[in-house]
C-alpha cells in the first residue's frame, strides 16, 4: 500500500483496492508479450480511465474512490475538473508521442481514434446518466434497453478500448476486431451489473464507498429497474419518492430488492452476459477468458 504521505492525485492514480490496472491486462492478453512502447500505450489508456473516474465522483459528488478520499471531496469541484483535464491532456500528448516513435507497422490512426472516441463515448454517456437521474422516478422509469446503452457507453467501454488497441497493433482482420469489441462490451455490462450488486450487498470497506450509495442516491440501477418493473407502485417506489433516504429507508429498499427476487435477477444477468462475451471471441484465448472470470466473479449470498 502506498504511504498516507504520497499526494491524493498519486495515490489515485497508483493505487486501487480493485483489481489492479485491468485495462492494461487486457491489452497485454491480446498484444501477447509486450515491448516498453505497449508498456506506455498502457500508461495513457489508464490515465484516460482515471481521468474519466475523476469526473465521475465530481458528477456524482462522491466522497471517496476506492477506499480513500477522492479529490472532489478533498480539493473540491474546480480542482477535481482541471485535473481531470489535465490527465487526459497528459494522456493524450504521451500517447500521441508514443504512436510517433513506435517503429512498428500499424494503423496508428485508428488507434488514437479508438482512444478519443472512448473518451468522447463516456463524456457523452454521462451526460445522459445526468439527465436520467434528474427525472424523478415517479415520471420516468427507463428500460433494461436504456440501462444496458447507458452502461455500455460507459462502464463498458473501458473493456472494449483496450483489446480493440490491442488488435490494432496486432493487425488483426476486421472481424477479429468486432469480435474482440463484442467481448469487451458485454464482459463490460457484466462488470457493471456486478457493481450494482455488490453496492447493496458487499462489504462497505472492501469496496471503498458507503453501503447502498446508489439507493441513497436515487440512481437508477438496474435492480431497483427490475423491481419496479415487477412492483411498480410498492412499497420502494413510495420510498424512493422521499425528498432523503434515511439509513431504515435504504434498509428497507434492499429488503424488498431482495424479497422480489430482484438482486437474483441480477446475478443472472451477471452470468448471461459473461456467456455472451465467451460466445462472441472468434478465437479462443486463455488469458482473455481468465480476465473475464476474474473482473465479473460473483459470490456470497443475496
Amino acid at each position: 500500500m502506498l504511504s498516507r504521505e504520497l499526494p491524493l492525485l498519486e495515490r489515485h492514480i497508483n493505487f486501487e483496492n480493485e483489481q489492479l490496472h485491468v485495462l492494461t491486462a487486457l491489452y497485454g492478453a491480446v498484444v501477447g508479450a509486450v515491448s516498453e512502447a505497449d508498456i506506455e500505450l498502457c500508461k495513457s489508456i489508464e490515465l484516460m480511465k482515471s481521468s474519466t473516474l475523476i469526473l465521475d465522483d465530481f458528477l456524482d459528488e462522491s466522497p471517496k474512490r476506492n477506499g480513500i478520499a477522492s479529490i472532489y471531496a478533498e480539493q473540491g469541484a474546480k480542482t477535481a475538473v482541471l485535473t481531470a483535464e489535465l490527465l487526459k491532456g497528459v494522456a493524450s500528448s504521451k500517447l500521441i508521442e508514443i504512436l510517433r516513435t513506435d517503429a512498428r507497422n500499424y494503423d496508428k490512426l485508428a488507434f488514437l481514434h479508438v482512444f478519443e472516441d472512448t473518451y468522447a463515448t463516456i463524456c457523452r454517456g454521462q451526460m445522459r446518466d445526468i439527465s436520467l437521474a434528474k427525472i424523478p422516478i415517479l415520471e420516468y422509469v427507463p428500460s433494461e434497453k436504456d440501462y444496458f446503452d447507458l452502461i455500455g457507453d460507459t462502464s463498458a467501454c473501458y473493456i472494449r478500448a483496450p483489446l480493440l488497441m490491442g488488435g490494432i497493433v496486432m493487425n488483426l482482420p476486421k472481424d477479429v476486431l468486432t469480435s474482440l469489441g463484442d467481448f469487451g462490451i458485454n464482459i463490460g455490462l457484466a462488470y457493471q451489473i456486478r457493481d450494482d450488486v455488490l453496492d447493496l450487498v458487499g462489504d462497505p470497506e472492501n469496496m471503498g464507498k458507503p453501503f447502498a450509495g446508489d439507493i441513497r442516491e436515487k440512481k437508477k440501477r438496474l435492480p431497483l429497474i427490475h423491481h419496479l418493473s415487477v412492483e411498480p407502485r410498492g412499497l420502494v417506489r413510495k420510498i424512493m419518492t422521499k425528498p432523503c433516504l434515511n439509513d431504515e429507508d435504504v434498509i428497507k429498499v434492499v429488503e424488498e430488492l431482495r424479497r422480489t427476487r430482484s438482486l437474483q435477477y441480477c446475478v443472472d444477468k451477471i452470468f448471461y452476459f459473461k456467456e455472451e462475451a465467451m460466445d462472441s471471441l472468434s478465437y479462443k484465448n486463455n488469458e482473455l477468458a481468465a480476465i473475464a472470470e476474474l473482473i465479473t466473479n460473483f459470490q456470497g449470498g443475496i
